[in-house]
C-alpha cells in the first residue's frame, strides 16, 4: 500500500509540487477485478451488469491468476514485475479495463502524467465505472491546471461510489486550495472524515477551522 504525504493546508502548493503531494493515494489498486464492460456503458448508469462484465472477452483463468499476481506485485511496490504482467495482459486481452487502469497508476506513481492519462482514458473507455480511475484522472487534470475537469472527474468518482473517501478528500482539497469554495470544501472534508472514522487528525483539525470560519460568516 502506498501513501502520499499531505501538505499543510495552511500553505498554498505549486501545481508542480501538488502532483506529488496533492492526493492521498492510499488505495494502490485501481481495480480489484480484471473486468471489461460493453462499449456503450455510461458513467451515469446505476449499475454494471453481469452481462457487461461477462461478455465474449471474459478473462481466462490464467489471465485472472496473472492479474492477481500483478496486483500483489503492486501492493508490494514491485512496479517492474507488475508492469510486465499488466503489459502481457493488455496484449493478450486488450478489452480488460483493469490492466490499463493499473498501468496508468504505475505511470502516475512514476510521475509520467501523459502516459498515465492515455492508459486511464483507455480503461475508462472500456469501463467508465472505475471510480478510482476517475479519481486518478482528477489528479492529472489538477496537475494540468484543468480545474473544471478535475472537479468533474472527482464528482464522477463519487457518483459511482459515494463511500470513496479519497475522492471526497481530493474534491475538498480542490475546493479549498484552488477554487476557494470553503463551504464545499468543508462539506467534502466532513464526508471524508466520517468515512475514515476521524482518524486523519490533521484534516479533522483543518475542517474544524473551516467550519468555524463559516459560522462566523453567518
Amino acid at each position: 500500500m502506498i501513501s502520499v504525504k499531505k501538505y499543510s493546508k495552511k500553505c498554498t502548493p505549486s501545481i508542480q509540487s501538488s502532483f506529488a503531494v496533492l492526493l492521498l493515494i492510499t488505495m494502490l489498486l485501481v481495480v480489484s477485478g480484471c473486468s471489461t464492460t460493453a462499449p456503450n456503458s455510461s458513467v451515469n448508469s446505476s449499475t454494471s451488469t453481469s452481462e457487461e462484465i461477462a461478455n465474449n472477452n471474459k478473462p481466462t483463468e490464467q489471465q485472472e491468476l496473472t492479474y492477481k499476481t500483478a496486483l500483489l506485485a503492486l501492493d508490494s511496490k514491485d512496479f517492474e514485475t507488475a508492469e510486465t504482467l499488466l503489459l502481457e495482459l493488455k496484449t493478450s486481452n486488450p478489452s480488460l479495463s483493469g490492466p490499463w487502469a493499473n498501468l496508468g497508476l504505475i505511470r502516475l506513481i512514476q510521475k509520467q502524467p501523459v502516459e498515465a492519462e492515455a492508459y486511464l482514458l483507455k480503461a475508462l473507455q472500456l469501463n467508465p465505472r472505475l471510480a478510482k480511475a476517475q479519481n486518478l484522472m482528477g489528479l492529472i487534470a489538477t496537475h494540468n491546471k484543468q480545474l473544471g475537469e478535475a472537479e468533474k472527474y472527482y464528482k464522477q468518482a463519487i457518483e459511482i461510489n459515494n463511500d470513496y473517501s479519497n475522492a471526497h478528500y481530493n474534491l475538498a482539497l480542490l475546493y479549498d486550495i484552488y477554487l476557494q469554495d470553503i463551504e464545499q470544501a468543508a462539506k467534502h472534508y466532513r464526508i471524508y472524515s466520517t468515512l475514515t472514522n476521524d482518524t486523519d487528525t490533521e484534516t479533522l483539525s483543518w475542517l474544524e477551522h473551516l467550519e468555524s470560519t463559516l459560522k462566523q460568516q453567518l
